[in-house]
């Protein structure tokens, strides 16, 4: 052990319980785990998972997200009929479960809960936060006024989503701080008046800082898109425009209710082998599968940029987006993103003019990693994660 790694070792902390309140297992199924995701730069001796849900998670990709603390897992199952009885997660009617809950949290004298999201974890990060002043961070990673509240729902799913607001508000106000992880949930936010929080873009696969170096085009050439195969991200335009897009072919990467139908459709059109379907595949395979292509394209009405188009951007990808619904995503403002409209016709226009042109795709690849290297490289997204718990705690001890 070298000098910097003792300095290291000596400054860790010791207790970090992470609040999660849903399964993990559908991260791992889907190859979405980063290493030290769950405990940034090593920064504590020991992690506490908690899922508030009926999940069994795989022990081995969970140790990646805490790295090389100690392990230990804890599964409180909270049944779907909680959530109605609850009146939609109400405070007052959780109250009691949620200070039980911190009872048994309390023993592990923790150095700082991490709540994924403000929910039913959040009720119980506040009641320990009253019993131990212990410190509470919550990281959002959607904005539920427009991802959750503004989309065609039942009417019981439509007023759940509307009732968790008053969840939500609590949570957040006695947070000691707020991490959305995107700027397009800062507008949530303000509407809770939530003044406390700090935009820290999702940690990424620490694979993106081996960019992509050869802009000589494929033959045949290729064409990558990554995400949820379901209505919000459906890429059946994306099949479509292949089309009109000469002896290209397209890697699908994701798993979802629409497979079916989107290779029924990739037959029906007679594209055959020249659109590749992978359900699952390991986040540092899907990160050599982005950099192989010659151009990223996708779809998605998400409110946010998901975590695979920040992953190209960084991997100096040519990309294509939709241009969605609504405001601009801000994050996109400083790149050389192309967006089109979600039509065959559009995206077949915007591939076909990028595999014309070899020098037009290499500049605009390093155009977007230079954009997005000052803004979420994976180093600097990890150290400024790691550095904000460390000021997190020290505070609790002034």
């Amino acid at each position: 052990m070298n000098g910097e790694q003792e300095t290291s070792h000596k400054n860790r902390m010791d207790q970090l319980v992470v609040l999660m309140p849903e399964a993990i297992s559908e991260w791992i199924r889907k190859g979405e785990v980063i290493d030290r995701y769950f405990n940034p730069g090593d920064l504590f001796e020991k992690v506490h998972v908690v899922i508030c849900s009926d999940d069994t998670p795989d022990l081995e990709a969970l140790q990646r997200l805490v790295g090389t603390a100690s392990l230990s897992l804890e599964v409180w199952r909270f049944p779907r009929w909680w959530r109605v009885a609850s009146v939609a997660l109400n405070p007052m009617l959780l109250r009691v479960w949620a200070r039980k809950a911190a009872q048994k949290l309390l023993p592990l004298e923790p150095t700082l809960i991490r709540c994924h999201g403000p929910y039913q974890n959040g009720l119980v990060a506040r009641e320990v936060k009253r019993a131990s002043r212990t410190p509470y961070v919550v990281s959002l990673h959607t904005n539920p006024d427009v991802d959750l509240r503004s989309r065609p729902a039942g009417v019981v799913l439509g007023l759940y989503h509307k009732l968790t607001r008053i969840c939500e508000r609590q949570v957040l106000k006695d947070a000691d701080l707020v991490l959305p992880v995107y700027e397009s949930i800062v507008p949530y936010l303000s509407s809770l008046g939530i003044a406390n929080y700090k935009v820290h873009y999702n940690m990424i696969n620490a694979r993106t800082s081996q960019p992509k170096l050869n802009y000589d085009l494929s033959s045949p050439p290729k064409i990558v898109s990554v995400g949820r195969l379901y209505s919000l991200k459906n890429p059946s335009e994306i099949i479509r425009s292949l089309v009109q897009v000469d002896k290209a072919v397209l890697t699908l990467i994701g798993d979802g209710p629409l497979r079916i139908d989107l290779q029924n459709l990739a037959a029906e059109l007679g594209l055959g082998e020249r659109v590749k379907f992978v359900p699952h595949l390991a986040n540092d395979l899907v990160i050599d599968e982005v950099r192989s292509a010659d151009v990223f394209v996708v779809h998605s009405e998400h409110w946010e940029l998901s975590k695979s188009v920040l992953e190209a951007l960084l991997l100096g990808m040519p990309i294509i987006v939709n241009r969605r619904r609504g405001d601009a995503t801000p994050e996109l403002a400083s790149t050389s993103v192309l967006q089109v409209s979600n039509s065959a016709k559009a995206y077949a226009e915007a591939i076909s003019s990028l595999l014309r042109d070899d020098v037009r795709r290499a500049k605009l690849g390093q155009q977007n990693r230079e954009a997005a290297a000052i803004l979420w490289s994976a180093r600097e997204s990890e150290a400024r994660f790691e550095s904000t718990y460390r000021e997190l705690v020290e505070a609790r001890g002034k």
